[in-house]
């Protein structure tokens, strides 16, 4: 089985870095073959590393560029399963980290104004409007969410 793990940048040290080597390791120790498609990072690990062109001015555009090419390969992919941490509209398996995009801004402070917060938040942030928008797209169209927490579950729900 040919697996692709789905991520837009890559190597800043968090916990979905190393999330995706583990989950390499395991799944190469089943016999899949792994490829990272990654739009910018460093990604040394145990994987064939695919890197597509995210450029633009701004979080935002480079976002919505990752998913545009991502996109473009979707229509022959080279690879029989795909799975997301990160929107990018048509992967097969879609895997939010950290929660929903809709809310991720505001969940890391518990005892902050959420709904003021979270109105701002998606009233002027170019990017968090961006990942709404690719994410309500891969939600429709994903084969499964996979979601391994609470929060995400409820966020589902809602």
């Amino acid at each position: 089985m040919r697996v692709a793990l789905v991520i837009d940048a890559f190597g800043g040290g968090g916990g979905v870095d190393g999330y995706l080597r583990r989950l390499a390791l395991f799944l190469r120790e089943r016999g899949a073959e792994v490829e990272l498609v990654v739009g910018r990072g460093n990604p040394e690990g145990p994987w064939h590393v695919r890197e597509l062109k995210s450029g633009g001015r701004g979080a935002a555009a480079r976002a919505r560029a990752f998913a545009d090419a991502f996109q473009e390969l979707g229509a022959k992919p080279p690879w029989d399963v795909s799975l997301a941490v990160r929107p990018v509209r048509t992967a097969d398996l879609y895997q939010p980290h950290g929660g929903l995009e809709l809310d991720a801004a505001v969940a890391r402070d518990p005892k902050a104004a959420w709904p003021l917060l979270r109105r701002l938040w998606r009233a002027y942030s170019p990017l968090a409007r961006t990942m709404q928008e690719l994410e309500a797209e891969q939600m429709q169209r994903a084969k499964a969410v996979l979601a391994v927490s609470g929060l995400v579950v409820r966020q589902i729900e809602q």
